[in-house]
């Protein structure tokens, strides 16, 4: 698809050092006061993309990341869109009316499960509530397509590309210090645990999702050519409570 759309890979081999650490002195760019400080990646990144930005050839980023969103409030000819529908759309191209897609979601369920719960084991997750919590093992059980649009892929092959929202029910198992039994160091204001607690449950997950669907010669869908997550703000989960949140 990038290669008929005739894509440009941008090397970030020319971005200086100099001007990263820059922003992050400055807090400015992916190190601004919105955005997170564990941002350098992603800051070779954009300063790559900054400095081809021009008023007669501006840039436009696809990304729901809020950390871009607050980068590029002081960067010129850079604009954002949350998403390849909305980049779309933004460029008038026509959506494409495919109902035969809700009929390959319905007929084809069991293939969506195992391609989401591949990508959703390739990406990881990670426990938001519960202190040197870890994933163990992660099992998408349902999936369900909130909110979509379709779209004809460029080429030959008119593929069907398919962009929007889902949610997810994975089975995950974990294990975490027992803090309930740790012993509290008063001096170092720290606890230390002697136990490991183990468990398994059920979360519910939200994300924004990019599938490509390969086509018959009538223009009907048959299977599931490329899936992918369009960002990463899915991936923190809640486990249950965490009453021993010492400081």
């Amino acid at each position: 698809m990038f290669k008929s759309l005739g894509a440009e890979t941008i090397s970030i081999d020319s971005v200086k050092p100099s001007a990263v650490f820059d922003s992050y002195a400055r807090k400015t760019g992916l190190f601004s006061a919105d955005a997170k400080k564990d941002q350098f990646p992603d800051a070779f990144i954009f300063e790559a993309l900054r400095a081809i930005a021009k008023k007669s050839d501006p840039l436009t980023i696809v990304s729901d990341d809020k950390d871009f969103a607050a980068a590029i409030k002081d960067a010129e000819h850079i604009t954002r869109l949350k998403s390849i529908a909305d980049l779309f759309a933004e460029l008038g191209l026509t959506i494409e009316a495919a109902p035969d897609v809700e009929d390959f979601v319905e007929n084809h369920r069991d293939d969506i499960i195992a391609t989401v719960d591949n990508e959703l084991n390739q990406w990881g997750l990670q426990v938001d509530d519960i202190n040197d919590a870890e994933i163990e093992q992660s099992d998408v059980v349902n999936v369900k397509l909130v909110e979509f649009r379709t779209f004809r892929t460029a080429g030959e092959a008119k593929d069907i590309l398919v962009v929007g929202k889902m949610q997810m029910e994975v089975h995950v198992s974990y294990h975490h210090p027992d803090w309930d039994t740790a012993t509290y160091d008063s001096e170092d204001k720290v606890l230390f645990p002697h136990h490991t607690v183990e468990g398994e449950t059920d979360v519910d997950i939200e994300a924004n999702f990019s599938m490509t669907l390969k086509v018959d010669p009538k223009g009907k869908p048959t299977s599931i050519a490329q899936f992918s997550f369009d960002d990463d703000n899915f991936i923190w989960v809640s486990i249950g409570p965490n009453e021993y949140d010492y400081k």
